[in-house]
């Protein structure tokens, strides 16, 4: 597993076969945290990575990165990265080609197994050249939100065929109180089972929500990291964080920033 002292857990990649979870809520965004498993996957050149992303584009990301100093192209240039758009094209008849740091991006022509397929063959792609790669889904549960014919099941099927291909899996989802707390409708109770199952099968589970008192100009949210299946040496903690212009301080309660 990568872990090192001096690196904060809520950022470590997951060993191999290990989920890590990651659960955001409206105003709490976790792309900066997506950003830090990407430069910190990327810099220790071990593996490559697969980014499917339901939310964002690669031009967003690709921004953002840049602030941290990752050239994202320069990467997928050498078969290290490769970015799935799983929003743009995701109703459109065809997908466009590939570029250095895009594999494409997804339609639901073929419903759950053509995207699934779509997935597969980025991951395959890559595998073939240093092994299998880090896989991170960004929002996987727009799927559900999205098809009718997408439910919990299918959503658990897709990841666990993911897994099996994939050195180590990162997932982040959505984990509003409107949605987990006393699902009603089919997607409520389909994004709560979902939500609950990834987090009995994680590793660790990385959690950001707002602070309970509100909103303070100082500080952006809070961080907990949970433990979960198999990982006893994960630090269950609270921190708080702020994000900045390109840079994020992560401390703890009563500590002075910076």
């Amino acid at each position: 597993m990568t872990r090192t002292s001096d690196k904060p857990h809520y950022a470590s990649l997951p060993g191999e076969d290990e989920l890590v979870l990651v659960t955001s809520v409206l105003g709490a965004s976790a792309s900066w945290l997506a950003h830090a498993f990407l430069k910190e996957a990327l810099t220790a050149g071990e593996r490559a990575v697969v980014f499917v992303s339901f939310t964002r584009d690669l031009g967003f990301h690709s921004e953002c990165l840049r602030k941290l100093g990752i050239d994202l192209t320069a990467y997928g240039a050498k078969g290290r990265f490769t970015f799935v758009d799983g929003l743009s094209k995701l109703f459109s008849p065809s997908t466009p080609g590939p570029s250095s740091a895009a594999a494409g991006a997804l339609s639901a022509t073929g419903g759950i197994k053509g995207i699934m397929n779509g997935i597969t063959q980025a991951v395959r792609r890559l595998t073939a050249g240093s092994g299998k790669p880090l896989l991170i889904l960004e929002n996987p549960e727009f799927l559900s939100a999205a098809l009718e014919s997408v439910g919990v099941v299918e959503m658990g099927d897709m990841v666990m065929e993911l897994r099996e291909i994939s050195y180590g899996v990162i997932i982040m989802v959505n984990a509003d109180s409107a949605f987990l707390q006393e699902p009603r409708t089919r997607l409520e109770i389909d994004h709560t089972a979902f939500v609950i199952n990834l987090s009995h099968s994680a590793a660790w589970t990385v959690g950001l929500r707002l602070l309970d008192t509100g909103i303070a100009k100082d500080v952006s949210g809070v961080i907990r990291v949970t433990r979960g299946v198999g990982d006893t040496s994960a630090e269950e903690k609270e921190v708080l964080y702020y994000v900045g212009d390109g840079a994020v301080e992560v401390f703890d309660r009563g500590q002075v920033r910076g």
